[in-house]
């Protein structure tokens, strides 16, 4: 008898909006880049330096450790100003920029999107995992017509959901059936998938707010790329999921795409009603109008939407609606938290 150990799928990803997936780095205004004419050129350090030091050099001599200190302590306009970085290097190729964004950039720093050791822009597995897990636990409850008992959350923040994901998913991470769902990350993109957002965090705690302004690297809306999954079966055979505790389990990784439909349909009605409620900016009303009267009825039974990154909010990081079924619950849950 021959025994499958594993699944393989393959994710066909398209962008429906800016992704952003944060490096945790912030890339500053004159020292990391330098706009120019609607384009924001990121600087390449090392190469830029050597040819600063060497058109330096012309001009002071071969006193290096005096033309370091120098270079040191200057800007980028100030390297302009000193005549050592010209008009003329700012063009497509120039090896001393790493890539160049295309928009305008409104703040003094702008938040890098994750890249591989090249420099190359890519969705990391663990993103859309994470976003995968939450969008499982929410089908799983809603499946079985059941709520999270919020009497069962643990006091430090950090900790607080533990008990209910063990009872999903497992009673510690090396019983975890998750496990045996393995996401790769995405294949690396080309610089050009790249472009400059300006955001703003929309205000939700008083009316009239201007609410946040920020800058952020994200692969562009239309980019479409496939990413390897994976399902190790070895868990789920006879012999060892008793053992394991994953009985009845595998099921709902069948379910993956109709859970997700499912889930995200009601996260866009939420959305949906939520912006209108608060006024929000007609665009970006009309861009979940889109997703629900149009995007969404296209979908194939294999298809769903997915809120991954950064700026996904609160509620794509919860159980969201689930978490309200009871108020008095949800009302302790916030006042102990400090939400």
């Amino acid at each position: 008898m021959t025994t499958k150990l594993h699944t393989k799928l393959n994710a066909e990803i398209t962008v429906l909006s800016p992704l952003h997936v944060s490096s945790g780095q912030k890339l500053l205004r004159d020292f990391d880049w330098v706009a120019r004419n609607g384009r924001v050129y990121i600087i390449n350090q090392t190469t830029l330096f050597d040819l600063v030091l060497s058109r330096a050099e012309k001009d002071h001599g071969a006193d290096l450790t005096t033309i370091t200190d120098t270079l040191m302590g200057m800007s980028l306009p100030d390297l302009e100003r000193a005549g050592w970085l010209e008009k003329s290097d700012f063009r497509d190729g120039n090896p001393i920029f790493r890539y160049v964004l295309h928009g305008t950039p409104h703040m003094g720093e702008i938040s890098e999107q994750i890249k591989d050791v090249y420099g190359r822009p890519y969705l990391p597995g663990s993103s859309l995992k994470g976003a995968l897990r939450t969008m499982l636990a929410y089908g799983i409850y809603a499946a079985q017509k059941q709520t999270p008992d919020l009497q069962a959350l643990k006091p430090s923040r950090s900790w607080a959901a533990q008990p209910l994901e063990k009872s999903l998913f497992g009673r510690d991470p090396n019983h975890d059936w998750l496990r045996a769902l393995r996401v790769s990350d995405g294949p690396a993109l080309p610089p050009d998938s790249l472009r400059l957002e300006g955001v703003n965090v929309f205000p939700t705690a008083r009316q009239g707010q201007a609410g946040l302004n920020l800058d952020l690297e994200t692969i562009r809306e239309g980019t479409t790329f496939t990413l390897p999954i994976t399902i190790d079966e070895y868990g789920f055979q006879p012999d060892h999921v008793r053992q394991l505790g994953w009985e009845g389990q595998r099921r709902w990784l069948d379910r993956l795409a109709k859970l997700g439909r499912a889930y995200n349909r009601s996260r866009l009605l939420n959305e949906a009603e939520y912006l209108q409620a608060k006024n929000a900016p007609r665009s970006t009303q009309l861009f979940y109008h889109r997703l629900i009267n149009n995007e969404f009825d296209k979908l194939a039974e294999d298809e769903f939407l997915l809120q991954v990154g950064w700026g996904t909010g609160w509620s794509s990081k919860t159980l969201a609606d689930l978490l309200q079924k009871n108020q008095l619950q949800f009302a302790r849950v916030v006042t102990d938290y400090k939400l």
